[in-house]
């Protein structure tokens, strides 16, 4: 084959890994974006008692803690991690896991993850937000 071809060749699958390697970035910034605007979200709801900060090494982790102040629970801090699946918009249900797994019915006793499953049947990022699940957590212990 001609040396001028096959370098042109060459140059075009560099050219080609680099453009997925652009898209791939572009890709990831879209999607921080969306995250950090769902933070925006649940900031704009105002809840009481609840605190919730979006993890330094990864907006897929949000770490948060919430102080209970009415019902059965009143009087406990509970600290949670909300893990955003990788494949956040289109993904299954964020889960809420916390860290000294509470007795209650809804928590998972082995792992602390909170079934969101009765409060959303599935996720829709168009309808469903991230902030909508830490309310859910809230209401659950009140």
């Amino acid at each position: 084959m001609d040396k001028h071809l096959m370098n042109g060749l060459h140059d075009m699958k560099s050219e080609k890994s680099n453009d997925n390697h652009i898209l791939d970035n572009f890709s990831h910034v879209i999607i921080e974006y969306h995250l950090m605007r769902e933070f925006i979200l649940y900031r704009n709801q105002h809840m009481s008692h609840v605190y919730v900060v979006p993890s330094h090494s990864s907006p897929f982790l949000w770490f948060g803690v919430m102080f209970v102040h009415k019902g059965l629970y009143r009087g406990i801090v509970l600290r949670f991690t909300v893990v955003i699946p990788n494949t956040y918009p289109n993904c299954e249900i964020p889960k809420l896991i916390f860290d000294a797994i509470p007795f209650h019915p809804l928590v998972n006793p082995n792992t602390g993850e909170l079934n969101t499953s009765v409060a959303f049947n599935e996720w829709k990022s168009s309808v469903n937000k991230i902030w909508q699940i830490i309310d859910y957590s809230q209401r659950v212990f009140q």
